[in-house]
């Protein structure tokens, strides 16, 4: 007889199999016998069969398959269980709480808070544990009234239950377990959860600790506390504390022990830094600006330094390595550091071209007109990322000295490298200056005359749209495709009939661009030439056509949709699948085979996606 086939039978006939079967040594066994188990109703015979199967202490497959039955079984074992959790057997008052916990009812907790003062430390550090599982407020002073230094293990879970529960309790019930080596940190961990700011003169003091554990949870505490009070109550009840440390040898001390190694910067200590106000965090800032995650805490924490900050920093440069000088010019930009205009031009001079780079862009982020110089001489750099740094920049920079910034891009303009033409298009759209763009439309290169084309959609200027109506006739398809999609964004009259006339572009990418724009405008005059594209193409064309018309008349677009659904192409057959997945159910039933047949599996997933209830 296999497992399987017990099913067949009444309970009666196999209970005991089954039960066997629940403490078989495969896995796959255990998971079919408890299959079977479910199969039947269950009484309240069964559920104690399944509470005596835990004492199974030589077997523990059979335990665990018996605690999973019962979890599954949920708040109807309660009254069971409830008879149990005064087994003589610790080990079986032990499993039936853990039961009781993963079941997570809120019934239970009057059932686990007695399990509290069981004489077997085991059974109520689990009480602990799973009281804090259920997170019900109903135990937290019950919780309070087990805490006892001399027991450390249930000391420890309580502190974590009451963390887990989140419930204000008052320090004075918490404070005095610090004083045991074994339990600073797990008090800190819950302090930060339940505690509130008169808590922290004694997070303070968690981080003059020497272990670097205790250290970052009462780091973790403080944060989170401050952060859950009003701004002013923060400045005023916690932000005093942390000043007091910038300057001293413990703040000295405790930077050091943060620059040892990079795994203790965490963003809890990063405000902490900042808040104290210690130039000499500098570097260790510097140091974790290279952490994408705390890049920006990092950014904060040199604002909080403020002057003493900003000089400390400057100061540093020269003898910075390359990548603490790359995130220095980083945190100057960021930050808009008039006063590092020295170390900025000094940086867009360095052999380091991805110093150069960053020092560009910070250029244009602080703003400062003496800088424009120094961003032309690196319109010539060798590497093509920092010329566009440069580039960037000086667009940038076009609103602070404009005279000197459109001189500049004249004579980008007028260069003979394609590059720099192309570039000066850039600059030119910050400018605002349409003429010159315009200009740029004519140019001999494609590229240079692509670039002008999307510089002069961002104007969103009605003077542009006629120069984007010249650039539909260009030679190349990408500088017509860039118009068509520029015009777009611009609307009016004059560019609606211009993207009418696009839909007869020779080239595919073109005709899609036009429709594009067409559909976003709502054009309902393009709608007969959008059919006739429909009735005439094939591929792209006819899916963006189709998508087109959706946006201009949907009734339509669904018609046509049910005709694409005989499409040879598959990628039709998909578009014209999503369309009408958004229609009525009408169109279900009459391509239901067709579809749910269909030679490609993806249109098949797709019309059962599209059908309800499937």
């Amino acid at each position: 007889m296999t497992v399987t086939t017990l099913s067949g039978y009444t309970f009666a006939e196999v209970r005991e199999f089954v039960y066997e079967a629940l403490g078989d040594e495969s896995w796959r066994i255990r998971k079919e016998a408890l299959n079977v188990l479910f199969s039947w109703s269950f009484t309240e015979q069964i559920i104690e069969d399944l509470v005596g199967l835990l004492r199974a202490s030589d077997n523990a497959g059979q335990r665990n398959s018996a605690s999973e039955a019962l979890e599954k079984l949920g708040i109807q074992t309660l009254p069971v269980l409830c008879r149990h959790l005064s087994d003589n057997d610790p080990d079986v008052r032990k499993f039936i709480i853990d039961i009781l916990g993963n079941i997570g009812s809120p019934d239970a907790v009057p059932l686990l808070i007695p399990a509290l003062r069981d004489p077997d430390s085991n059974v109520a550090t689990a009480a602990a544990e799973n009281l804090g599982k259920i997170g019900d407020e109903r135990a937290v002073e019950e919780l309070v009234k087990v805490l006892d230094s001399s027991d450390i293990p249930l000391c420890y879970t309580v502190l974590e239950a009451l963390g887990c529960i989140g419930r204000p309790v008052p320090l004075a019930t918490i404070t005095p377990l610090a004083d045991e080596v074994l339990l600073k940190k797990p008090v800190i961990d819950c302090i930060g959860i339940v505690g509130d700011v008169e808590a922290i003169p004694l997070l303070m003091e968690g981080l003059r600790e020497k272990a670097r554990h205790v250290r970052a949870a009462a780091a973790n505490a403080i944060i989170r506390i401050r952060e859950d009070l009003p701004p002013g109550v923060a400045a005023d009840r916690v932000d005093p504390y942390l000043r007091e440390m910038g300057g001293t040898p413990f703040a000295a001390e405790f930077i050091s022990s943060l620059s040892d190694t990079e795994r203790f910067l965490s963003e809890p200590m990063v405000k902490i830094l900042g808040l104290m106000g210690d130039p000499r965090a500098v570097p260790v800032l510097l140091e974790g600006c290279r952490n994408d995650h705390l890049r920006r805490s990092c950014l904060q924490a040199f604002r909080e330094l403020g002057t003493p900050g900003v000089e400390a920093l400057l100061a540093s440069y020269q003898t910075a390595n390359e990548e603490h000088r790359c995130y220095m010019a980083y945190v100057c930009g960021e930050l808009g550091i008039r006063e590092s205009v020295g170390t900025l031009r000094d940086a867009m001079r360095d052999p380091s071209h991805v110093l150069r780079r960053v020092a560009a862009v910070a250029a244009g982020k602080i703003a400062e007109p003496c800088l424009i110089d120094d961003l032309a001489a690196l319109l010539d750099d060798e590497e093509i990322d920092v010329r566009h740094g440069a580039v960037d920049s000086l667009a940038a920079l076009a609103p602070v000295d404009r005279e000197s910034v459109a001189a500049i891009a004249g004579r980008l303009a007028a260069a003979e490298q394609p590059e720099k033409r192309r570039s000066s298009a850039t600059v030119f759209a910050a400018l605002q200056d349409g003429d010159r763009l315009a200009r740029l439309i004519k140019d001999e290169d494609a590229n240079v005359r692509k670039a002008a084309v999307f510089a002069l959609a961002e104007l969103k200027s009605p003077v542009s749209v006629n120069h984007l109506v010249l650039a539909l006739v260009d030679e190349e398809p990408d500088v017509r495709m860039a118009a068509a999609g520029a015009l777009g964004a611009l609307g009016g009259e004059s560019a609606e009939q211009a993207l009418l006339v696009a839909l007869k572009d020779q080239n595919s990418w073109v005709k899609c661009a036009a429709l594009r724009s067409l559909g976003a405008l709502r054009v309902a005059a393009a709608e007969s030439a959008i059919v006739g594209l429909i009735e005439e193409t094939d591929g792209l064309v006819l899916i963006s056509a189709l998508r087109t018309l959706l946006d201009i008349n949907g009734e339509r677009a669904h018609q046509l949709a049910r005709n694409a659904l005989a499409h040879p192409d598959k990628e039709v057959v998909k578009a014209a699948v999503e369309i009408l997945s958004h229609t009525d159910d009408s169109w279900l039933d009459e391509f239901r085979d067709r579809l749910l047949f269909h030679e490609h599996w993806d249109i098949r997933s797709l019309f059962i996606k599209a059908t309800p209830n499937t």
